[in-house]
């Protein structure tokens, strides 16, 4: 009696290849964690600290999604005037 695959379940060939693939991103990403600059690893504690900080990471979208939206400096001066404010 020959059984078919479960249908939801990837073949042993795709878990082979999923393997390969996170095999390959660990080595490039330990590649570019050791080719990391000082200044590149100051640069990523201080967006770190954007990420963990709850108001200066609304601040930061509010910046990028209300202020640099737009083309004109006068409207984007504005914008950011009034999210100034509101701090």
């Amino acid at each position: 009696m020959v059984t078919e695959p479960h249908p939801t379940l990837p073949s042993a060939a795709a878990r082979a290849d999923a393997v390969a693939v996170s095999v390959r991103a660990e080595q490039l990403l330990v590649a570019s964690l050791a080719a990391t600059t000082p200044g590149e690893q100051r640069q990523q504690a201080r967006l770190a600290g954007v990420v963990q900080d709850a108001r200066l990471r609304e601040l930061t979208f509010a910046l990028t999604d209300e202020v640099l939206r737009f083309t004109s400096s006068r409207r984007a001066a504005a914008r950011f005037r009034a999210i100034g404010k509101g701090l």
